[in-house]
């Protein structure tokens, strides 16, 4: 006993330093028999085909317990098929799109993918003007006039300190004309380019 204990230690040990090589040699013995392998296999389950069909057809309803047991059979919410699921309401992301929904669900989706829950979010500091801007077009609500002439329909959000601030108050929402005649004569690409250092 204490021998075998020894020999096993050993394979251990030589396992441990050598496993590269180990895995090389897998590999190249693994690609020298790859056709005679896949063809053994290829056999294998032509000959056990029907073996398995019967078995299976044998012990269906056990099987399916067994599916429902482990994961659940649910009602799919919107097209009515039966799935396996965890804790899903719809059986497919198709199904939960098409789903009609309240206002109230869809403003919480929206509010638990905000700022630092999202995926995607990148912290505080923007570094992209069109980022920028539709940050702040998400966030400041859009008058039904220009702020300035209070006449035609906004459609430009036009920054106030033109230091491009992550601030709502910073910026104000202008119709087109008024945007351009605020910044006519203007250095507009020296702010750009100290907005980017």
């Amino acid at each position: 006993m204490p021998h075998k204990d020894k020999l096993k230690e050993y394979h251990k040990r030589y396992e441990q330093k050598n496993q590269e090589k180990i895995r090389k040699q897998k590999q190249e013995r693994y690609q020298k028999n790859r056709k005679e392998i896949l063809k053994k296999q290829n056999e294998y389950n032509q000959e056990h085909k029907e073996e398995r069909k019967e078995y299976y057809l044998k012990n269906k309803e056990r099987i399916t317990k067994r599916k429902i047991k482990n994961k659940g059979l649910k009602i799919c919410l919107s097209c009515g098929k039966e799935f396996f699921g965890y804790g899903n309401l719809f059986c497919s992301h198709n199904c939960f799109s098409k789903y009609p929904k309240s206002n109230k669900t869809r403003q919480k989706m929206g509010k638990s993918k905000l700022s630092e829950n999202n995926p995607m979010w990148k912290g505080k500091n923007i570094k992209s003007l069109p980022a920028l801007h539709e940050w702040i077009g998400n966030h400041k609500p859009k008058p039904k006039f220009c702020e300035i002439c209070k006449k035609n329909k906004p459609y430009d959000l036009a920054n106030i300190s033109q230091e491009y601030k992550r601030d709502i108050n910073d910026f104000r929402w202008l119709c087109r004309s008024c945007h351009s005649k605020e910044h006519r004569g203007k250095d507009w690409h020296n702010y750009i380019i100290k907005f980017k250092k």
